[in-house]
């Protein structure tokens, strides 16, 4: 089984319904608008792809979201988006 580290950073104060990530640390070094995130926990959390849509923030401190297969379609948070969002998710090799 192969493992892929894709952490970029935390998000803050996230609720059901919100259309962008609110971002502790500057992520868009890291991402650009059409790449996929997966919000939660890194196996089993949603995919979202980054907005293409220009009225949608994306900047230091917001990342908009969208369909995984639809740049153009706003999506928001969901309860299964935000399911794992207390918990602490980490990798430990030994």
């Amino acid at each position: 089984m192969n493992v892929l580290e894709t952490s970029i950073g935390f998000v803050d104060r996230s609720s059901i319904g919100d259309t962008s990530l609110s971002t502790v640390n500057n992520v868009k070094v890291e991402v650009n608008r059409t790449d996929l995130i997966r919000v939660g926990y890194p196996v089993y959390g949603n995919t979202f792809r980054i907005s293409t849509n220009i009225s949608q923030v994306f900047n230091d401190e917001r990342v908009p979201l969208s369909s995984s297969n639809d740049v153009l379609l706003i999506l928001s948070l969901s309860s299964s988006s935000l399911i794992h969002s207390t918990h602490k998710v980490q990798l430990i090799t030994i």
